[in-house]
């Protein structure tokens, strides 16, 4: 075992290994909020399912520079994620969390779809 860890150690890390769904779940959760937070379309359509992906990427094409202030209308801090169920591909997971335009914390309910192995964040 400890041949085979270092092997995929130099590839993926061994700690990957042993990442519960639930886990990555809150992982996907948190990369698609951080992606947002920069406004980085590129970022956020890696971060999100495919269809949820394509569209932002039309709803950012839409907007120029001078529509920063709608782009950080999705931006989300992320305060806790919690009641993560996962059902094969699909899970879904409790966000809390707050905006600079809504400082009070508000949650929802976060789907996350598994798509060629990776969770992604999939909430429309």
């Amino acid at each position: 075992m400890g041949a085979l860890c270092l092997a995929m150690l130099a590839t993926t890390g061994c700690g990957a290994l042993f990442v519960s769904d639930q886990e990555k779940v809150s992982i996907a959760i948190r990369a698609f909020y951080t992606s947002v937070a920069t406004t980085n379309i590129d970022n956020i359509v890696q971060n999100s399912c495919s269809s949820l992906g394509a569209k932002l990427r039309t709803y950012f094409d839409t907007l120029g520079p001078q529509d920063n202030d709608r782009k950080k209308l999705l931006s989300l801090t992320v305060d806790s994620i919690s009641d993560i169920q996962v059902v094969g591909d699909t899970a879904t997971a409790s966000v809390t969390g707050h905006s600079s335009s809504k400082p009070d914390p508000a949650t929802i309910v976060a789907t996350v779809v598994k798509e060629n192995g990776e969770w992604k964040y999939c909430t429309q």
